[in-house]
């Protein structure tokens, strides 16, 4: 069964395949291919707008033809595009292609999923059952008791992550394995959590804030009704508006580009979708408002200051 599965594998070293990201506004298509020369291959991934125009191409090392050398689909979350080549997991800047890290070590692995805090996880045949990777390229957790199982599907449902698998090595198919997550939650959330001040009070969250590429994304409605504005969301075209002292702010999911009072600025980091909230760049939005945004590193505290309108 192992080497007709790997058979498997080299049929699909020879497809190109596509899969799409959504990246400033736009759905991405990435292209994968892998190209086989004097017994070592590597992948190519191409990335192409939704119209079909070039973006940007990414090559990975060579290694050789064994059955690590299964290329997963891209995946996508917070800015990120992911995806394992030669037991490898690489995380590339969804925008430019630029190499953010790669992971080593994590099998040949054809499946991956993203909990809450951005942590990824990843799992396949021919490696550790699964392997976890917090959005900096360090490791949280691995599970090698050297049972291997072929992964149909990941999934986190109620802080457990699902191992579906169709075959695994004792002959079993159509199974299940579990995880826990309730460790790697609190390891996390110790290592993420970021709190929010207003003129010295704290700003309670449902969702707790997240760090993305440096800048700090909260659920705004929480800080902008605190501060005495309003927020609405228009769920026809994926816009937030926020309205203060007269200002007027819109912001788009997953869009680089914001309106404030009708003039546009480019955002480091877009309005994201996570855990069914829509989350916002904190800085640019108090900032625009006028109001004073301060960063406590030692306690990871955004402190912002509105004495202006008191």
């Amino acid at each position: 069964m192992k080497k007709f599965i790997a058979m498997l594998l080299g049929i699909v070293l020879c497809i190109s395949s596509a899969s799409f990201a959504y990246a400033d506004g736009e759905w991405y298509n990435f292209k994968k291919q892998v190209v086989t020369e004097d017994g070592k291959c590597h992948a190519v991934i191409q990335a192409y707008t939704e119209d079909g125009e070039f973006v940007w191409e990414y090559a990975t090392e060579e290694g050789y033809l064994t059955e690590l050398d299964a290329i997963s689909e891209i995946y996508q979350d917070r800015g990120t595009a992911y995806f394992t080549a030669h037991g490898t997991l690489y995380a590339l800047d969804i925008a430019s292609g630029d190499t953010k890290w790669t992971h080593s070590g994590v099998g040949g692995s054809n499946q991956l999923c993203f909990d809450k805090y951005g942590n990824v996880y990843v799992s396949g045949y021919y490696g550790p059952n699964v392997v976890v990777v917090n959005t900096d390229g360090e490791r949280l957790y691995i599970d090698n008791d050297g049972s291997y199982c072929w992964v149909d599907k990941l999934e986190i449902v109620n802080d457990v992550l699902n191992i579906h698998y169709l075959l695994d090595d004792m002959g079993n198919d159509d199974g299940v394995k579990t995880l826990d997550l309730a460790n790697i939650y609190r390891e996390s959330q110790k290592a993420n959590e970021i709190k929010v001040t207003l003129d010295g009070d704290e700003v309670e969250f449902d969702q707790p804030p997240v760090s993305v590429d440096g800048r700090t994304l909260v659920p705004i409605r929480a800080v902008m009704e605190k501060m005495g504005g309003t927020v609405n969301w228009h769920g026809e075209t994926n816009t937030t508006e926020i309205r203060f002292d007269g200002n007027r702010m819109q912001l788009v999911l997953n869009s680089q580009t914001a309106f404030y009072n009708n003039e546009a600025y480019k955002l480091d980091v877009p309005p994201q979708a996570i855990n069914n909230r829509t989350l916002m760049p904190l800085r640019f939005v108090a900032e625009k408002f006028g109001f004073d945004v301060d960063w406590d590193g030692e306690t990871r505290t955004v402190i912002i200051t509105t004495s202006l309108y008191n």
